[in-house]
């Protein structure tokens, strides 16, 4: 199932980039997104012209009995793994849930582009999931909570680098 959706960012990609596995804007995340418990950095390193970015969410997430039967409850952690190639502010974004992770795949290509002047976070991606007689339900399920949560992150890491940046 298609997943996608445009973010609006106040601050060009190598600023927003800084902020990416800073434990300051993780914080602020944990603490002030209704579904985020918890963000723990991985990974976090720099090579020529990308940056390698591994974070695990832990979540909770209100959804309905049989999505909750299917992914084993409302609490699930999954790890963002982010590849940002600064060179043409692009980046690959792959999420590997930690329950049924060889049922569910999911992915996204971002790029960052200029619109007037700020910024947007443009998402194009695909969720499968592959669970007998819920695969459809699960991947809509997926993609809405994912587009609803991802639009609330995006808003408060703005915030938070509007913040320290000043």
């Amino acid at each position: 199932m298609k997943l996608s959706g445009t973010f609006p960012c106040d601050f060009p990609p190598e600023v927003y980039q800084k902020y990416l596995a800073d434990q300051g804007a993780l914080s602020y995340l944990s603490q002030n997104h209704p579904e985020i418990l918890d963000v723990e950095v991985l990974e976090d390193r720099a090579e020529e012209d990308k940056v390698y970015v591994k974070l695990k969410y832990t979540m909770e997430v209100a959804m309905p009995g049989p999505v909750k039967k299917a992914l084993g409850g409302a609490s699930h952690s999954f790890v963002a793994d982010l590849i940002l190639d600064t060179q043409n502010n692009t980046a690959t974004l792959e999420f590997n849930p930690a329950r049924l992770g060889d049922k569910i795949k999911a992915g996204a290509r971002i790029a960052f582009e200029p619109e007037g002047d700020r910024w947007v976070q443009r998402l194009d991606g695909d969720v499968t999931v592959k669970i007998l007689g819920l695969g459809r339900v699960v991947e809509k399920f997926v993609v809405e909570k994912f587009q609803n949560s991802y639009t609330i992150e995006a808003r408060l890491r703005n915030e938070y680098i509007k913040n320290v940046e000043g």
